[in-house]
């Protein structure tokens, strides 16, 4: 897959919920470390990708030369909650941050 190439927002969802459902998910430790600072958990993360949908367009990342997107979705406790990710070549989605929703 070429990271290069910016991929619908259904597409990215799809590819989101193939990647949580093969195993093939990726917690940076920024993502990691704002996930316990924000009282989220790696199940949270699993539900959003699982569950979550694109609503805004992506981002091309100039810095790391990828395409972002923002998975929106509810955690088990029904909170909302935002994913960034990325999705590298092995396919692989990668969390790149995460935040509330509070809208």
């Amino acid at each position: 897959m070429d990271s290069l190439k910016c991929l619908s927002r259904s597409e990215a969802g799809d590819l989101a919920r193939q990647c949580v459902e093969n195993g093939f998910v990726v917690i940076t430790r920024h993502a990691k470390q704002r996930l316990i600072e924000r009282g989220f958990t790696t199940l949270d993360v699993e539900r959003v990708l699982a569950k979550g949908c694109v609503y805004k367009a992506p981002e091309f990342d100039i810095k790391f030369r990828e395409w972002k997107y923002r998975l929106e979705g509810k955690t088990v406790d029904d909170e909302e909650l935002i994913l960034v990710i990325c999705f590298k070549p092995q396919p692989a989605a990668f969390v790149i941050t995460v935040f509330p929703d509070d809208r």
